[in-house]
């Protein structure tokens, strides 16, 4: 049976990211994406394989814009 776990609370919007608070993403290939905000670091992974990245607001959303295509 296939787990349904989703880490922290959907993320809607980078706008209402929380400072430390973890959230997920739905990615277009099924997988799941989480992300989080530590000041102005962003750090998000793929889940399953994916490596942890580390950046700024702009190289998050590209890589979300990526991802979710």
């Amino acid at each position: 049976m296939r787990s349904s776990f989703l880490p922290g609370q959907p993320l809607t919007s980078l706008d209402q990211v929380e400072d430390g608070q973890l959230y997920h993403v739905l990615l277009s290939d099924q997988s799941v994406g989480t992300v989080q905000r530590h000041g102005d670091v962003w750090l998000w992974r793929r889940l399953m394989g994916g490596t942890s990245q580390r950046g700024d607001r702009a190289t998050l959303a590209a890589w979300l814009a990526d991802v979710l295509a």
